[in-house]
């Protein structure tokens, strides 16, 4: 398995997340996994066992941020940069190792090299967001502006896509997206729904009041504020609620008497703030424990902090764009007042917290989709048969058809990226070169004036 992100490294959400679930689902049926993944800094470089699975942690922050490449496409060269660290530990295992399968995680392209080689069949999963510290790389890198860079992106998974024997999707919308997938293989962000269920321990004990738990970050003046506003209009229903924070943003107990203190004195008293660090040792006790969730300011979090919720049978309340949601099939399973107002997000919270028909039909529902959409062993049972079929197709003697096919499909792409490459040059040459600007505005003079 090749992938960016594999917690613990760069935290527990988004595509690294749904990785690390799959190869546990997948070794726990009994199948030899190995991740290949990038570290999260040099000292985490190594080769370990992580719950049965080995995982090589590889280095990809060697190149200085200086040189031409760096300043014009620094985005793609970032991305570049992931993938041929990847590529370079996938062919020293390859030399080591036969595997049966290589599925590889393909957001620039991760598993081109594996497709090239042709010493394994290869997969490429595609989800529909990078991993969260990729983006954080590439947010603080800024836009240069060059849509070319975007276009590169495309261009390197679309040439990965087309040289692989199989495609999994999270969705058939992605499927859609992306111009040379004829794949039909879907599979969700998968999760452990034995550790996340109802039935088991619980981490809080609210000695029998209405309980909350509200995922935020809490160094976030606005989301701070918008919180204040909701637990005022709540607690004036509810005042004996007991409410719980966990905030992604807080890795120190320090930081969490801190920001207890702070938001005390804005009129918002928690029983407990938890950071990070804390909550992923206890997050099933945790989520066991509420009554309702309340989701705020949760993109880098999605779509996990919304799961591990529901498979406890916990009524999540969001602050989310569910159009943007292409994981969430039924989008009545996170609710979403209209506006989302603080009297309409305490009015959906009050209705959920209560013992009413409405509430506890909300938390079998919640359950029953994640089992339905979410399980983490079918998840894995889905992927060996994907995993076999794609066996079977490389074996067959039409594999050397296809792999021309695949080929053929490439040099399309590479042409019309060749064209893209030439307007990005003439665009690079008239932001930064005086002399090639002069030039250019005197050509389209002289046109307009051979038409007069």
């Amino acid at each position: 398995m090749i992938t960016s992100h594999f917690p613990p490294d760069f935290g527990w959400s988004g595509t690294g997340r749904a990785n690390l679930e799959l190869a546990n689902g997948l070794a726990g049926l009994g199948h030899e996994v190995e991740v290949i993944a990038c570290a999260e800094d040099e000292t985490a470089i190594n080769n370990t066992y992580q719950d049965g699975v080995k995982v090589s942690r590889v280095s990809w922050k060697k190149q200085p941020r200086t040189g031409l490449v760096a300043h014009t496409i620094p985005r793609s060269r970032l991305m570049l940069n992931l993938s041929v660290a990847l590529w370079r530990e996938y062919l020293k295992c390859a030399k080591e190792t036969s595997f049966d399968i290589v599925d590889a995680t393909c957001s620039y392209g991760e598993s081109v090299i594996p497709a090239l080689t042709g010493a394994s069949p290869v997969l490429s999963r595609l989800y529909d967001k990078r991993a969260v510290f990729v983006d954080k790389e590439l947010a603080f890198l800024g836009d240069t502006g060059f849509k070319f860079e975007n276009e590169l992106e495309k261009f390197f998974q679309n040439i990965a896509v087309s040289l692989s024997d199989d495609t999994v999707a999270i969705s058939s919308d992605l499927l859609a997206k992306n111009d040379n997938s004829a794949a039909a293989h879907l599979i969700n962000y998968p999760l452990d729904t034995e550790l996340f269920c109802p039935e088991g321990e619980k981490a809080l004990d609210v000695e029998g009041k209405p309980s909350l738990i509200i995922r935020m970050p809490v160094k976030n003046s606005a989301v701070r504020q918008k919180a204040v506003e909701i637990v005022r209009a709540l607690m004036a229903e509810i005042p004996d609620l007991a409410i719980t924070i966990v905030a992604p943003d807080l890795f120190t107990e320090d930081s969490e008497a801190q920001i207890k203190e702070e938001l005390a004195a804005v009129g918002f008293a928690s029983n407990m703030i938890i950071s990070t660090g804390m909550s992923r040792l206890i997050s099933a006790h945790l989520w066991r424990s509420a009554d309702c969730a309340l989701l705020l300011d949760w993109k880098d979090e999605t779509p996990y902090a919304a799961l591990e919720a529901l498979a406890c049978g916990v009524p999540v309340v969001a602050e989310t764009l569910l159009d943007e949601q292409i994981w969430l099939k039924d989008k009545s399973i996170i609710l979403s007042p209209e506006g989302f107002s603080a009297s309409s997000v305490a009015e959906k919270l009050k209705l959920m917290i209560s013992d009413s028909a409405e509430s506890r039909s909300q938390r079998l529902k919640s359950r029953q989709y994640i089992l339905d959409n979410h399980c983490h062993r079918q998840a894995a049972k889905q992927c060996v048969e994907f995993y076999e079929n794609a066996i079977k197709r490389s074996s067959e003697g039409n594999s050397i058809t296809k792999r021309i096919g695949g080929f053929e499909q490439a040099l399309d792409l590479v042409r019309s990226t060749s064209d893209r490459l030439d307007s990005f040059l003439y665009d690079l040459m008239f932001v930064h070169s005086f002399k090639f600007k002069v030039s250019h505005w005197v050509k389209k003079f002289n046109r307009k004036a051979s038409k007069r």
